[in-house]
């Protein structure tokens, strides 16, 4: 599997609100679960995981998140991307859980994988889309459908160098 074929449009929410991150994380669950790419205990896997080891980013453009969780609660591989009002807060990457770093995401890639090593090569791509200013920029007010292709193009681009 290519890392693009984990780019789905139905896995792609525009201009969505949340109360806070465990909100988020329920919703999501929720609706993975209900379509078959993770079990029912992902949501709360996700919440745990993001207490210990946040994964809050501040990028050259916006601020991301890209919370995941292990292998084992994962069925189907997938990116789970969602535009947010911006309100959710996230820790810094690498911060401790007292630590005042906070990250306000306008974009949380929830990332999806059944294998271990699939988790390096996707970051490192994820990365690479974060520190393109044009790119962050051009998604940013992207229509749905918009954001689908610009994200699948970018991210087969990016795999392919």
């Amino acid at each position: 599997m290519n890392i693009d074929d984990l780019i789905i449009e139905d896995l792609i929410w525009t201009n969505t609100q949340f109360v806070n991150v465990e909100d988020l994380f329920n919703k999501s669950s929720i609706f993975l679960n209900e379509k078959k790419y993770v079990v029912k205990e992902y949501g709360f896997e996700l919440i745990k995981r993001e207490k210990k080891y946040p994964t809050g980013l501040h990028t050259k453009t916006i601020d991301v998140a890209i919370p995941h969780t292990d292998a084992q609660f994962v069925k189907t591989p997938f990116i789970f991307v969602i535009r947010t009002d911006g309100v959710c807060e996230f820790q810094q990457m690498g911060s401790l859980p007292d630590n005042e770093d906070k990250v306000f995401p306008k974009f949380i890639f929830i990332l999806g994988f059944n294998k271990n090593e699939m988790q390096l090569q996707l970051l490192s791509t994820l990365m690479k889309l974060f520190n393109d200013e044009q790119f962050m920029n051009k998604i940013l007010d992207a229509s749905k459908k918009d954001l689908y292709k610009l994200l699948k193009e970018k991210i087969k681009e990016e795999t392919i160098l």
